[in-house]
Formats: C-alpha cells, structure tokens, sequence
C-alpha cells in the first residue's frame, strides 16, 4: 500500500507540475488568440465588403449625376439661346414699332398739311370766282367710303 500512495504521490505531483508548465507557458492561450483572431478577420472582412458596396454605390450615383449635369448643362445652354434669341426678337420688333409710329407720325403730318393745302386752294379758287360744290369754309369736301357714297369729312 505504501507503494500505491507514493505511485500517486508521484503521479499527482507529474499533473500538478503539467499543469503548472501548461500555465506558465504562452502556447496555452494559442488555441484562444487564433479564434479571436479568425473572429476578427471575419469581422474585417465583412466590413470591407460592406465598404466596397458602399463604394461601388457611390461611384453609380457619381456617374449618373455627372451624366445628369451634363443634361442640365445642355438644357441651361439651349434655354439661354432661346432666351437671346427672344430677347433679340422683341428688340427688333420694338424697332419696328418705334418706326411705324415715326412712319404714323410723318403721315398724320402729311395729312394735315394736305388739308390745309386744300383748303388754302379751296379759298384761292373762291378768291377766283370758280364755283365749289360746297361754299362753307368750314366744311371740307366728302370722301368716298368705297361703296361710291359720300361720306362728309368732319
């Protein structure tokens, strides 16, 4: 019996001195570092496809809002053309307005100045003796409509 308790005497103490060993030595943790570690890659890597989708979205939307820029561009270039084109047109036809009313203005002139030519020839030809169908020198003589009536000037 003896032999037996001193067997695991010896026996216990080769565990105790194990154990201590396994303990004090780094390798023991190597099994746990290495799962932390795969943990961590995966972790990392999960991140760095979720990074990459973002990047690929961001580069899609960069590209169409370029190309839509682009659109806008050509749209604000084509509007301000039609912009200059309508400016263009109403100076023009503001000019030709201006004109017209000159050209009004010029023929209400010639006008009066007929009418009192004709009358200054009206009262030469009465100082004349001729006879006119119409002996007021208020009146003025009729003018025909177009319809072959006489319409007297007032």
């Amino acid at each position: 019996m003896d032999q037996n308790i001193l067997l695991k005497a010896q026996l216990q103490a080769a565990s105790d001195l194990q154990k201590t060993q396994q303990q004090q030595s780094p390798f023991h943790l190597l099994p746990t570092q290495s799962e932390q570690t795969n943990h961590q890659i995966e972790v990392l890597e999960t991140q760095l496809s979720a990074l990459n989708l973002q990047q690929q979205e961001a580069h899609s939307k960069t590209t169409y809002l370029e190309a839509e820029n682009r659109r806008l561009l050509t749209e604000v270039e084509a509007l301000r053309q039609r912009v200059n084109a309508a400016e263009r047109g109403e100076a023009e036809a503001k000019a030709d307005l201006e004109k017209l009313r000159r050209d009004q203005e010029d023929l209400l002139e010639l006008l009066t100045d007929q009418e009192s030519k004709m009358g200054s020839y009206r009262q030469l030809l009465k100082k004349l003796g001729h006879k006119l169908d119409d002996d007021s020198d208020d009146e003025q003589e009729p003018e025909n409509n177009g319809e072959g009536e006489h319409i007297p000037l007032q």
